[in-house]
């Protein structure tokens, strides 16, 4: 089996689910959200809501990849009981493409997400205050350190099943919130917003 050809069955089965309405819905929700979080607090320094909603982002990402990737592998148990993936000879081409039609989601949308929030402050007339390079600095490093995420639940997820791999989002959101709250003095010269 191609995996041109397993990337292709994974978006099939994707087709009547939840999944592209939530990776559709969900960075438009946060653009806005967003936009008015940069109207509302104009007084705020413009590197500091930018850490802000970086951090936000960062924090929120690995609960919402262990709900998507938890309930793509539910819907693989459900579907077939895990049949395509104990049938063919080549699982690692099967999970690949299941990795690949999740991240390419998640960047989809990631990127989706920090689109409509340049539009919408280019909009409100405060685009002059993001600093676009940052930003797109950001969006890159969050969607790379995401890969890790993504094969993490994964693993889990056809590991452990549904709970753990909640769970486990849960607590690595909680992590990158508690994290992004100490202040890291003398190491600033790695922070782009510092």
């Amino acid at each position: 089996m191609r995996l041109a050809y397993a990337v292709r069955s994974e978006q099939i089965k994707m087709k009547h689910t939840p999944f592209r309405a939530i990776h559709l819905c969900l960075p438009v929700m946060a653009a806005l959200l967003f936009v008015i979080y940069y109207l509302l607090y104009g007084s705020t320094t413009d590197y500091k809501k930018l850490k802000m909603l970086l951090e936000l982002t960062a924090a929120i990402f690995p609960m919402l990849i262990s709900v998507i990737v938890s309930l793509n592998v539910t819907l693989e148990e459900k579907a077939s009981n895990f049949q395509t993936l104990l049938a063919v000879p080549n699982r690692h081409k099967i999970l690949l493409a299941k990795l690949a039609c999740l991240y390419d989601a998640g960047i989809i949308a990631l990127s989706f997400l920090f689109l409509l929030f340049a539009l919408g402050i280019q909009l409100f007339g405060i685009a002059d205050s993001v600093q676009l390079v940052t930003l797109i600095k950001a969006v890159a490093g969050i969607a790379f350190c995401n890969l890790m995420i993504y094969i993490l639940y994964l693993f889990l997820s056809f590991k452990f099943g549904l709970g753990l791999s909640l769970f486990w989002g849960v607590f690595e959101s909680l992590q990158c919130i508690l994290y992004s709250n100490i202040e890291l003095k003398g190491i600033s010269w790695y922070i782009p917003f510092a």
